[in-house]
Protein backbone atom coordinates (compact mmCIF):
# COMPACT_ATOMS: atom_id res chain seq x y z
CA UNK A 1 0.00 0.00 0.00
CA UNK A 2 2.91 2.32 0.80
CA UNK A 3 5.07 1.37 -2.48
CA UNK A 4 1.47 2.24 -4.82
CA UNK A 5 1.29 5.64 -2.42
CA UNK A 6 4.91 6.62 -3.39
CA UNK A 7 4.24 6.00 -7.19
CA UNK A 8 1.46 8.44 -7.69
CA UNK A 9 3.11 10.82 -6.07
CA UNK A 10 5.97 10.62 -8.18
CA UNK A 11 3.60 10.90 -10.81
CA UNK A 12 1.95 13.58 -10.09
CA UNK A 13 5.26 15.65 -9.78
CA UNK A 14 6.47 14.53 -12.94
CA UNK A 15 4.49 17.40 -14.19
CA UNK A 16 6.96 21.07 -15.07
CA UNK A 17 6.07 24.48 -14.73
CA UNK A 18 5.08 24.66 -18.46
CA UNK A 19 2.58 21.66 -18.11
CA UNK A 20 -0.50 20.79 -16.60
CA UNK A 21 -2.80 17.27 -15.77
CA UNK A 22 -4.88 16.65 -18.80
CA UNK A 23 -6.76 13.24 -18.69
CA UNK A 24 -4.24 11.83 -16.65
CA UNK A 25 -0.85 13.11 -18.31
CA UNK A 26 0.80 16.18 -18.42
CA UNK A 27 0.02 18.45 -21.62
CA UNK A 28 2.28 21.58 -22.09
CA UNK A 29 1.30 25.67 -22.17
CA UNK A 30 2.25 26.85 -25.41
CA UNK A 31 3.68 30.37 -25.53
CA UNK A 32 1.55 33.15 -25.17
CA UNK A 33 -0.01 31.00 -22.27
CA UNK A 34 0.38 30.51 -18.65
CA UNK A 35 -0.55 27.45 -16.32
CA UNK A 36 -2.05 27.58 -13.26
CA UNK A 37 -4.54 26.11 -10.51
CA UNK A 38 -1.65 24.26 -9.00
CA UNK A 39 -0.59 23.86 -5.20
CA UNK A 40 2.68 23.72 -3.95
CA UNK A 41 3.31 20.33 -4.64
CA UNK A 42 0.73 19.29 -7.05
CA UNK A 43 0.90 19.76 -10.97
CA UNK A 44 -0.87 22.50 -12.77
CA UNK A 45 -4.57 22.13 -13.97
CA UNK A 46 -4.88 24.25 -16.32
CA UNK A 47 -3.55 26.31 -19.39
CA UNK A 48 -5.10 29.92 -19.42
CA UNK A 49 -4.27 32.60 -22.39
CA UNK A 50 -1.95 35.50 -21.47
CA UNK A 51 -3.56 38.64 -20.52
CA UNK A 52 -3.46 42.10 -22.19
CA UNK A 53 -1.10 44.10 -21.37
CA UNK A 54 1.58 41.43 -20.24
CA UNK A 55 3.18 38.83 -22.43
CA UNK A 56 3.78 35.03 -20.79
CA UNK A 57 6.49 31.87 -21.95
CA UNK A 58 4.09 28.86 -21.08
CA UNK A 59 5.13 28.84 -17.81
CA UNK A 60 3.37 29.80 -14.60
CA UNK A 61 4.80 33.66 -15.22
CA UNK A 62 2.90 36.63 -16.39
CA UNK A 63 5.05 39.15 -17.24
CA UNK A 64 3.82 42.70 -17.92
CA UNK A 65 5.47 45.13 -20.84
CA UNK A 66 7.18 46.76 -18.10
CA UNK A 67 7.43 50.66 -20.25
CA UNK A 68 4.43 53.36 -21.30
CA UNK A 69 6.18 52.54 -24.89
CA UNK A 70 5.35 48.66 -25.10
CA UNK A 71 2.16 47.25 -25.54
CA UNK A 72 0.92 43.49 -26.03
CA UNK A 73 -2.76 42.20 -26.43
CA UNK A 74 -4.54 39.06 -25.27
CA UNK A 75 -2.20 35.80 -25.70
CA UNK A 76 0.81 37.76 -26.59
CA UNK A 77 4.25 35.54 -26.65
CA UNK A 78 6.44 38.96 -26.25
CA UNK A 79 5.54 42.65 -25.80
CA UNK A 80 5.82 45.26 -29.15
CA UNK A 81 6.90 48.83 -29.58
CA UNK A 82 4.85 51.20 -30.10
CA UNK A 83 6.27 53.36 -32.66
CA UNK A 84 6.89 57.10 -33.08
CA UNK A 85 4.33 59.27 -34.64
CA UNK A 86 1.33 56.70 -32.06
CA UNK A 87 0.71 56.27 -28.68
CA UNK A 88 -0.04 53.83 -25.80
CA UNK A 89 -3.03 53.32 -23.94
CA UNK A 90 -5.10 50.91 -22.23
CA UNK A 91 -4.07 49.24 -18.87
CA UNK A 92 -1.01 51.18 -16.99
CA UNK A 93 2.38 52.35 -17.89
CA UNK A 94 3.77 48.75 -17.34
CA UNK A 95 1.03 47.02 -18.89
CA UNK A 96 0.03 49.15 -22.02
CA UNK A 97 -2.64 47.20 -24.43
CA UNK A 98 -2.64 49.24 -27.59
CA UNK A 99 -1.06 51.47 -29.83
CA UNK A 100 -2.89 53.68 -32.06
CA UNK A 101 -2.17 56.51 -34.58
CA UNK A 102 -1.56 59.87 -32.88
CA UNK A 103 -4.72 62.15 -33.65
CA UNK A 104 -4.50 65.06 -36.34
CA UNK A 105 -3.02 68.31 -34.48
CA UNK A 106 -0.93 66.25 -32.21
CA UNK A 107 2.54 64.98 -31.64
CA UNK A 108 3.42 61.56 -30.09
CA UNK A 109 6.65 59.57 -29.36
CA UNK A 110 5.48 56.04 -28.98
CA UNK A 111 4.28 56.63 -24.77
CA UNK A 112 1.03 56.86 -23.64
CA UNK A 113 1.03 60.93 -23.82
CA UNK A 114 -0.04 63.16 -26.93
CA UNK A 115 1.30 66.58 -27.33
CA UNK A 116 -0.88 69.40 -28.92
CA UNK A 117 1.31 70.55 -32.24
CA UNK A 118 0.86 74.19 -32.75
CA UNK A 119 1.61 75.32 -36.38
CA UNK A 120 1.18 79.04 -35.30
CA UNK A 121 -0.92 80.24 -38.60
CA UNK A 122 -4.39 79.86 -40.30
CA UNK A 123 -3.03 79.16 -43.46
CA UNK A 124 -1.32 75.71 -42.22
CA UNK A 125 -2.28 72.81 -41.13
CA UNK A 126 -1.05 69.72 -39.13
CA UNK A 127 -0.39 66.79 -41.15
CA UNK A 128 -0.36 63.15 -40.15
CA UNK A 129 0.98 60.84 -42.24
CA UNK A 130 0.45 56.98 -42.71
CA UNK A 131 3.44 56.26 -40.83
CA UNK A 132 1.71 58.98 -37.62
CA UNK A 133 4.74 61.62 -38.59
CA UNK A 134 3.15 64.95 -38.43
CA UNK A 135 4.52 67.75 -40.10
CA UNK A 136 3.34 71.13 -40.87
CA UNK A 137 1.79 72.10 -44.41
CA UNK A 138 0.69 74.84 -46.07
CA UNK A 139 -2.74 75.17 -47.80
CA UNK A 140 -3.13 76.57 -51.10
CA UNK A 141 -5.17 79.06 -52.51
CA UNK A 142 -8.25 77.62 -53.67
CA UNK A 143 -8.44 75.72 -50.50
CA UNK A 144 -9.26 76.47 -47.07
CA UNK A 145 -7.89 74.89 -43.30
CA UNK A 146 -10.77 73.95 -40.99
CA UNK A 147 -10.13 71.89 -37.43
CA UNK A 148 -8.48 73.60 -34.38
CA UNK A 149 -8.37 77.38 -34.09
CA UNK A 150 -6.07 79.53 -35.66
CA UNK A 151 -2.85 78.12 -34.63
CA UNK A 152 -3.65 74.59 -35.06
CA UNK A 153 -5.75 73.73 -37.58
CA UNK A 154 -6.26 70.04 -39.06
CA UNK A 155 -6.90 69.91 -42.38
CA UNK A 156 -6.97 71.58 -45.81
CA UNK A 157 -10.49 71.45 -48.14
CA UNK A 158 -11.37 72.66 -51.76
CA UNK A 159 -13.24 75.79 -51.80
CA UNK A 160 -16.55 74.93 -52.55
CA UNK A 161 -18.21 76.22 -55.99
CA UNK A 162 -19.44 79.84 -55.50
CA UNK A 163 -16.80 80.83 -53.49
CA UNK A 164 -13.33 82.01 -53.41
CA UNK A 165 -10.46 80.43 -50.65
CA UNK A 166 -6.86 82.09 -49.80
CA UNK A 167 -5.15 78.81 -47.98
CA UNK A 168 -6.85 80.37 -44.41
CA UNK A 169 -10.23 79.24 -43.00
CA UNK A 170 -12.06 82.07 -44.65
CA UNK A 171 -14.76 80.89 -47.49
CA UNK A 172 -15.92 83.98 -48.97
CA UNK A 173 -18.83 83.94 -51.49
CA UNK A 174 -18.68 85.73 -55.00
CA UNK A 175 -20.95 87.93 -53.29
CA UNK A 176 -23.42 89.19 -56.75
CA UNK A 177 -25.35 87.77 -58.88
CA UNK A 178 -23.37 88.28 -62.01
CA UNK A 179 -20.08 87.13 -60.37
CA UNK A 180 -19.18 83.21 -60.12
CA UNK A 181 -16.51 80.63 -59.55
CA UNK A 182 -16.49 76.41 -59.87
CA UNK A 183 -15.23 74.43 -57.17
CA UNK A 184 -10.88 75.30 -55.71
CA UNK A 185 -11.37 78.70 -57.39
CA UNK A 186 -9.21 81.56 -55.80
CA UNK A 187 -10.65 84.28 -57.13
CA UNK A 188 -14.77 84.86 -58.65
CA UNK A 189 -15.35 85.61 -61.92
CA UNK A 190 -17.79 88.38 -64.19
CA UNK A 191 -20.32 86.39 -66.30
CA UNK A 192 -19.78 88.55 -69.27
CA UNK A 193 -22.85 90.09 -71.26
CA UNK A 194 -24.95 87.65 -73.42
CA UNK A 195 -24.62 85.07 -71.08
CA UNK A 196 -26.10 84.34 -67.68
CA UNK A 197 -25.09 82.86 -64.06
CA UNK A 198 -26.68 79.87 -62.95
CA UNK A 199 -26.53 77.84 -59.80
CA UNK A 200 -26.06 78.41 -56.36
CA UNK A 201 -27.93 81.20 -54.82
CA UNK A 202 -27.57 84.79 -55.84
CA UNK A 203 -24.45 84.91 -53.59
CA UNK A 204 -22.72 81.71 -54.55
CA UNK A 205 -23.51 81.27 -58.15
CA UNK A 206 -21.19 78.18 -59.99
CA UNK A 207 -21.48 79.09 -63.80
CA UNK A 208 -21.92 81.31 -66.77
CA UNK A 209 -23.93 79.86 -69.90
CA UNK A 210 -24.41 81.68 -72.72
CA UNK A 211 -27.88 83.42 -73.41
CA UNK A 212 -30.39 80.84 -75.02
CA UNK A 213 -31.84 81.02 -78.27
CA UNK A 214 -35.12 83.59 -78.15
CA UNK A 215 -33.73 85.56 -75.05
CA UNK A 216 -31.57 87.82 -73.86
CA UNK A 217 -28.87 88.37 -70.96
CA UNK A 218 -27.64 91.17 -69.26
CA UNK A 219 -25.37 89.50 -66.82
CA UNK A 220 -26.75 87.54 -63.84
CA UNK A 221 -29.34 85.06 -63.22
CA UNK A 222 -33.47 84.95 -62.48
CA UNK A 223 -35.00 81.94 -61.87
CA UNK A 224 -38.34 80.29 -63.68
CA UNK A 225 -39.43 77.60 -62.29
CA UNK A 226 -36.11 74.74 -62.33
CA UNK A 227 -34.71 76.69 -65.36
CA UNK A 228 -32.18 79.82 -65.36
CA UNK A 229 -32.95 82.42 -67.72
CA UNK A 230 -31.50 86.34 -68.00
CA UNK A 231 -32.84 88.93 -65.97
CA UNK A 232 -34.57 90.77 -69.17
CA UNK A 233 -35.81 87.34 -70.47
CA UNK A 234 -37.69 88.45 -73.51
CA UNK A 235 -39.14 87.36 -77.26
CA UNK A 236 -36.23 88.09 -79.94
CA UNK A 237 -36.60 91.41 -81.47
CA UNK A 238 -36.32 90.01 -84.75
CA UNK A 239 -37.96 87.64 -86.73
CA UNK A 240 -35.60 85.57 -89.49
CA UNK A 241 -36.71 85.56 -93.43
CA UNK A 242 -39.79 84.16 -94.16
CA UNK A 243 -40.89 82.89 -90.73
CA UNK A 244 -44.62 82.08 -90.40
CA UNK A 245 -46.83 84.51 -88.66
CA UNK A 246 -50.28 85.45 -87.91
CA UNK A 247 -52.05 88.27 -86.08
CA UNK A 248 -51.77 87.15 -82.83
CA UNK A 249 -47.93 86.95 -83.84
CA UNK A 250 -47.77 90.89 -83.68
CA UNK A 251 -49.22 93.88 -80.79
CA UNK A 252 -51.83 95.93 -81.68
CA UNK A 253 -51.49 98.47 -84.70
CA UNK A 254 -51.06 102.28 -83.22
CA UNK A 255 -54.31 104.67 -82.97
CA UNK A 256 -55.36 105.71 -86.31
CA UNK A 257 -53.93 102.36 -88.03
CA UNK A 258 -54.76 98.99 -88.95
CA UNK A 259 -53.23 96.20 -89.84
CA UNK A 260 -52.16 95.24 -93.46
CA UNK A 261 -55.23 93.46 -95.49
CA UNK A 262 -52.51 90.29 -95.72
CA UNK A 263 -53.31 89.63 -92.82
CA UNK A 264 -56.62 90.77 -91.63
CA UNK A 265 -57.81 88.66 -95.02
CA UNK A 266 -55.11 85.70 -95.37
CA UNK A 267 -53.50 87.01 -98.53
CA UNK A 268 -50.18 86.87 -98.65
CA UNK A 269 -47.02 90.05 -100.32
CA UNK A 270 -44.96 88.65 -102.77
CA UNK A 271 -43.21 91.39 -105.05
CA UNK A 272 -45.70 93.73 -104.45
CA UNK A 273 -48.98 92.00 -104.98
CA UNK A 274 -51.60 90.15 -103.65
CA UNK A 275 -52.44 86.46 -103.70
CA UNK A 276 -55.71 84.78 -102.26
CA UNK A 277 -54.65 81.34 -99.93
CA UNK A 278 -56.11 78.39 -100.08
CA UNK A 279 -56.02 76.71 -96.56
CA UNK A 280 -51.67 78.11 -96.30
CA UNK A 281 -50.55 80.44 -93.29
CA UNK A 282 -50.23 84.22 -94.46
CA UNK A 283 -46.54 85.62 -94.47
CA UNK A 284 -45.47 89.07 -93.20
CA UNK A 285 -42.26 90.74 -92.98
CA UNK A 286 -41.73 92.61 -89.69
CA UNK A 287 -45.45 93.15 -89.14
CA UNK A 288 -45.57 96.44 -91.36
CA UNK A 289 -48.65 98.84 -90.95
CA UNK A 290 -51.09 101.16 -92.89
CA UNK A 291 -53.44 103.86 -92.69
CA UNK A 292 -57.26 102.63 -91.66
CA UNK A 293 -58.29 104.55 -94.70
CA UNK A 294 -56.31 102.89 -97.83
CA UNK A 295 -57.65 100.22 -99.46
CA UNK A 296 -56.82 97.50 -101.50
CA UNK A 297 -53.37 95.90 -101.65
CA UNK A 298 -49.95 97.42 -102.00
CA UNK A 299 -46.33 96.70 -101.64
CA UNK A 300 -45.32 97.06 -97.91
CA UNK A 301 -42.51 99.68 -97.36
CA UNK A 302 -39.36 99.54 -95.45
CA UNK A 303 -37.36 96.25 -95.38
CA UNK A 304 -37.21 93.20 -97.91
CA UNK A 305 -40.06 91.53 -99.30
CA UNK A 306 -41.43 87.95 -98.87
Amino acid sequence: MRVCLALLVVTASACTDSQYRKNGGCETCEAGSFTSGAGANTPHTACDSCPAGSFCDGTSVQTPCSMDSHFSAASAASCKTCAVGSFTSGGDQTSRTACDICPAGHSCDGGSVKTLTSCGSDEQYMHTSNRGVVSCKTCTTGSFTSGGDQTTRTACNICPAGNMCHGGSAVTPCGTDSKFSAAGAASCTVCDPGSFTEGGDPTTRTACTICTAGHECDVGAVRSGTAQRSRTTAPCRRTPPHTMLTPSSFPPPPAGHQRADAVRHGQQVQRGRRRELHGVQPRLLHGRWRPDHAHGMQQLSGGPRV
